[in-house]
């Protein structure tokens, strides 16, 4: 009898053991995500999260399995998109430099990735650690930036905002769509540290302005151009006259001089 109970004692170890090698949820925190990549089973589709149960036999192999962890936390990157409007330079000068058509826009853009994407992007071998990720995040920050700057200066082109603080969800969700390689980023929140927006309703002027100036000239430099030709045309018309003449007057004489041999 002892013997068996020292044996069913020794099972219940062992199974505790193998059980607690197994369980692999208790090491991924509150706030982080964790993938399980093994050498048997490549990665694990379902992504390990906090509070919700997860045992897998890979743990159970010595050196198989590795447990990667990433930061559920939105990554948060500073980004500046700054530029000038097309010949921005010629219609300033043009206004004697007295305006500025150059934009400036600072933003923080807060964005993430569901623990399912984040399954995804190691799987297709994108992302293998936590600076993976923020890399990842920050490259996508970039892209958008520019994206949320030229929504901004569309806008204020069309007098839609002006000088915005932050994007509301809705405007966040249409910016978003636009661009599949987005499908799969969490766009949390856009705010604007600092917004320099030129004034679209001047560069148009300045532009008509230089427009009109451009074909004004455009026609002088055709009448200057066209002057000459017009008088090597007249003067060849006159050299014609008097060679035609000339040629009048020859036949005249000869015509005289036949006349009076006939005589």
């Amino acid at each position: 009898m002892r013997r068996f109970f020292a044996n069913f004692f020794l099972l219940i170890i062992v199974a505790a053991v193998v059980f607690f090698i197994g369980w692999i949820q208790f090491s991924v925190k509150p706030g982080t995500c964790g993938v399980l990549v093994s050498k048997t089973s490549g990665v694990l589709e379902t992504p390990i999260l906090p509070g919700k149960f997860m045992w897998r036999w890979e743990k159970l192999l010595p050196t198989n399995a590795n447990l990667l962890i990433f930061s559920m936390d939105s990554y948060k990157s500073n980004q500046e998109y700054s530029g000038a409007l097309p010949s921005n330079e010629l219609y300033e000068k043009l206004l004697d430099n007295n305006v500025d058509f150059s934009y400036d826009i600072k933003m923080s853009i807060s964005l993430s990735l569901s623990p399912e994407v984040i399954v995804k992007k190691v799987s297709e071998n994108e992302i293998k650690k936590q600076a993976d990720l923020e890399s990842f995040l920050e490259n996508k920050a970039m892209i958008l930036a520019k994206e949320i700057a030229e929504y901004v200066l569309n806008s204020a082109k069309d007098k839609v905002i002006t000088h915005p603080k932050a994007l509301d969800k809705e405007t966040i969700n249409s910016i978003i769509s636009r661009n599949r390689d987005f499908d799969d980023i969490i766009l949390n929140s856009v705010e604007f540290q600092s917004v320099k927006i030129p004034d679209f309703e001047m560069y148009e002027n300045a532009k008509s302005i230089y427009n009109t100036y451009k074909d004004d000239l455009q026609e002088v430099i055709k009448e200057k151009l066209a002057a000459p030709i017009v008088q090597n045309i007249q003067l060849q018309d006159n050299i014609s006259e008097d060679s035609n003449d000339n040629e009048q007057q020859n036949t005249t004489s000869e015509t005289g001089v036949k006349d009076e041999y006939l005589e």
